[in-house]
Formats: C-alpha cells, sequence, structure tokens
C-alpha cells in the first residue's frame, strides 16, 4: 500500500510539474507588489522566492508595480518577499498552499506603504487591509 501511495505521489506531482504553465488543473495566481511610499521617498528594494524560483532583486520607485503569474502546487507553492526601504527591513510569506490567506484566484495585492504593508484581492485594488507592520 505505501509503495502505491508513494508512487501515486510521483505521478501527481509529475503532472503538476510538466503541466505548471498551462495551468491545466491548478489555478493560477497572479502577486502584485506595489510601491505605495509617498512622494520624495527612496525606492523600495523587492526580493521574492520559492523554493524552485528565485524571482531577483526588483527596485520600485514611487508607483511602480512588480508582478509575476504561476500555477500553483497545492501542496508546496510557497513565495516569500524581503522588502527594504528606509532602514526597514522585512521579510514575510506572500503566498503558501494549501493555505492561501487572503488570494483568490487570481490575484493577491500587496501596496506597501510607510506604516506597513496593505493587501488586497483585487487588481487594480478597490480597498486595502492592513497586513503587517514595518
Amino acid at each position: 500500500m505505501i509503495k502505491y501511495t508513494l508512487l501515486l505521489s510521483l505521478i501527481i506531482s509529475s503532472f503538476f510539474l510538466q503541466t505548471r504553465a498551462a495551468c491545466i488543473i491548478t489555478k493560477k495566481y497572479t502577486v502584485h507588489i506595489a510601491n505605495l511610499l509617498g512622494s520624495n521617498s527612496p525606492p523600495l528594494s523587492v526580493h521574492c522566492r520559492s523554493k524552485d524560483d528565485d524571482l531577483g532583486s526588483h527596485i520600485l520607485s514611487i508607483g511602480d508595480d512588480y508582478n509575476w503569474s504561476f500555477c500553483v502546487n497545492p501542496f508546496s507553492t510557497h513565495f516569500s518577499c524581503n522588502f527594504q526601504w528606509n532602514s526597514k527591513d522585512a521579510t514575510f510569506d506572500i503566498f503558501k498552499a494549501p493555505w492561501h490567506g487572503k488570494c483568490y484566484p487570481p490575484v493577491c495585492f500587496y501596496g506597501v506603504k510607510v506604516d506597513g504593508f496593505y493587501f488586497s484581492h483585487s487588481y487594480p485594488p478597490g480597498s486595502l487591509d492592513k497586513v503587517l507592520d514595518w
């Protein structure tokens, strides 16, 4: 029985890897991170990664939006981001399967403000809820 369970798990994982770009049986999400800091603010540095993908560092000027899309693997998709701005530093989970937090397909929107991080499940965001202080 354990052999068959392991084999089935490998087949399912392989299927998710092969169809990742197509999102055939999973949902596609787009994560947006926007610099909503005040005028004359230094730029915001963002570095996001998962266990499989390092999305690199991005410098966001005021009003800039960095975004990426992915097909969720319900067993392992996990993105975290590090934010640096004006001597402040914060790292937190942006998306983590199977618990997606407030993210509903197809969008997770995070806005970075002077007092912290805000979230909306729509883009463009209708309203923003504060989720974390700096």
